[in-house]
């Protein structure tokens, strides 16, 4: 996995502050194992019908995964719970390796 970026942006609200990054996690393939994983790990998970693109959501957290291997987080608290959120999908789609 290699992290591209990670940078804070304004909150919904006033004053908040919440970050998103982007990684690039290696080519990717949506198994039914792999699609039941997400969805113990996070909140919502929703999958294109040609299973190229997975939306997570988790709370006010946003992950979009393309099969490509491309990932953005977006409205993580803060630097480390996104770099956590994005650590933890690569483990999961690449079964902890």
């Amino acid at each position: 996995m290699r992290i591209l970026k990670i940078e804070p942006c304004a909150g919904a609200s006033e004053g908040e502050m919440s970050f998103s990054g982007e990684a690039q996690l290696g080519k990717l393939e949506f198994s039914e194992d792999v699609m039941d994983t997400l969805r113990q790990a996070f909140g919502e998970v929703h999958i294109t019908p040609e299973r190229d693109f997975v939306l997570i959501e988790d709370g006010d957290v946003m992950i979009m995964v393309f099969s490509t291997g491309r990932a953005i987080v977006r409205r993580a608290k803060s630097r480390e719970d996104a770099e956590r959120r994005l650590t933890q999908l690569f483990e999961i789609v690449h079964g902890g390796k």
